[in-house]
């Protein structure tokens, strides 16, 4: 199988070890006695060093020949399933917890790291499509939300970890399999010169990537609060464990097309428009939410997905590679990654906080706030960008 066969069952097999953590983490945890609160403070510390660690390991990949991106994936992974492994043996409550918060962030660390790994081979020669190998993981991530929300009931919430340490055992050989030709000839020369010495540097070169961050930070955010805590929208509508499977499902489902048209769609509209619209269409899916009275309705809400995260996550990688310069290539999709984990930590604490205090419908409102505040800077990086098309010459 050549490299984008392999890279397409990549990211179907890391989208399906994401089910675990970022679609039945909560549900699984709750089974343990602990509260959302508690629950989001987990979570939120591991996003928070996710988030951290992102940018520090896109630095050492472009600035380093021998710790490279494939080197960095294939360590993480490896080091997330052995400890998946010993949640076999080890049965302690914390400990299990943990793992969990440790899963959250390494597949943060690990986002990034896959998303490096797609325009390596890009500017190896290689047309990849990113976009049709996203729609995969979403399918792939579909297929499975639903068949475990159908098997907890029969089987009980077990068969969350014996999925998860399936699919990251496939995943750690699938990286491994992956091929690495050295650094990109452009990226050596850059690197050799000095290239962006550092983050100081990196933040005042490219400041309108930087307000796209933490726009996707803030849409991101929205996508953790709902969907981690879906069991808890889910259940105050009268839904169940069924009713979670089939609506990550669905939302996991409708993202595909317009992944699979991603390609099409930033050849004819600019990738930072696209990204803005996104955020607008999350504010109204905040709004929705908030008013929906039942499980029909929020299976309803999910035909936004594809106008919402399917977009952000499949058009913010493109930005990225069109702002970046060749020697901030591994830098820029790791920041970029870093959306996910900051809004992971976000989306966690301030989930669990304004559940717990406050209940569902404040924390439904409380996302749409996020998302106008993320659509506001996206205008802003968009402005800029434009701008700066405007004064580059052709």
């Amino acid at each position: 199988m050549g490299v984008k066969g392999r890279y397409r069952l990549l990211q179907a097999f890391f989208w399906m070890s994401t089910v675990i953590i970022w679609g039945y983490g909560i549900a699984y945890l709750k089974e343990f006695g602990f509260s959302a609160g508690k629950l989001g403070i987990l979570f939120a510390v591991a996003s928070l060093l996710a988030a951290i660690l992102q940018p520090a390991a896109g630095r050492l990949a472009d600035r380093s020949r021998r710790f490279h991106w494939k080197l960095l994936f294939t360590g993480v992974i490896g080091i997330l399933l052995v400890l998946l492994l010993s949640l076999l043996l080890v049965k302690n409550n914390i400990y299990i917890a943990l793992v969990f918060g440790a899963y959250s962030m390494i597949m943060n660390i690990a986002l990034g790291l896959m998303n490096v790994a797609c325009f390596y081979y890009e500017h190896k020669g290689t047309k990849m499509n990113f976009g049709v190998a996203r729609g995969i993981g979403s399918f792939a991530y579909a297929c499975l939300s639903l068949l475990l929300g159908q098997l907890i009931a029969p089987l009980g919430m077990q068969i969350i970890l014996y999925s998860g340490i399936a699919m990251t055992a496939v995943l750690f050989f699938l990286v491994l399999s992956l091929p690495y030709d050295g650094p990109l000839e452009q990226q050596e020369k850059k690197t050799a010169s000095g290239g962006t010495k550092n983050i100081l540097a990196f933040f005042k070169k490219y400041p309108a990537f930087i307000l796209m961050v933490g726009a996707c930070s803030l849409f991101l955010t929205f996508q953790i609060m709902t969907s981690c805590y879906m069991v808890m929208i889910v259940e105050s509508v009268g839904g169940d464990s069924g009713s979670l499977g089939i609506v990550l499902f669905l939302a996991a489902l409708l993202e595909i097309p317009v992944m699979f048209l991603t390609g099409r769609l930033v050849k004819r509209f600019r990738s930072y428009w696209l990204i803005t619209l996104a955020g607008a269409v999350y504010a109204l899916r905040g709004i929705l939410y908030f008013f929906a009275t039942n499980v029909t309705a929020v299976f309803l809400i999910q035909l936004l997905q594809p106008l919402s995260y399917a977009l952000v996550v499949s058009v913010q990688v493109y930005f990225s590679d069109e702002c970046m310069e060749v020697e901030d290539l591994a830098t820029g999709q790791t920041f970029m990654g870093t959306s996910q984990a900051a809004g992971s930590m976000l989306g966690y604490f301030f989930g669990g906080l304004v559940i717990q205090n406050a209940g569902i419908k404040p924390m439904l409102l409380f996302t749409s706030v996020l998302a106008m505040a993320g659509t506001g800077l996206a205008v802003v990086s968009s402005l800029m960008r434009r701008a700066k098309e405007h004064r580059t010459p052709a």
